[in-house]
């Protein structure tokens, strides 16, 4: 489920990007990570921000053009969808409890 979700979320930012250009790659992104790994539980979670953060940086160049900085912002992308996947996790054993 998490790689529909992924999918769906990537669509979708394609989509906006005539809108929003090349600002905001992980709009669609964050919310999509939430939604799987709440759902479904931390792996496809993290399934989720893998596909997102594989589109982003493949085919939704940053702002500015900056390669250097490319790297850094894919992988701030990744360590915030990990806390977020474990949080999601977390908070789905409290509930089932």
């Amino acid at each position: 489920m998490g790689t529909v979700i992924g999918v769906v979320a990537v669509l979708v930012r394609l989509l906006l990007q005539p809108t929003l250009g090349d600002n905001l790659p992980y709009l669609i992104a964050f919310p999509a990570v939430v939604l799987s790994a709440l759902f479904f539980g931390m792996g496809p979670g993290l399934l989720t921000a893998m596909i997102c953060a594989f589109a982003s940086s493949s085919a939704l160049p940053m702002p500015g053009g900056d390669a250097l900085q490319q790297p850094a912002r894919v992988g701030g992308f990744l360590i915030a969808s990990i806390v977020i996947a474990l949080a999601c996790e977390r908070f789905r054993r409290h509930d089932g409890a």
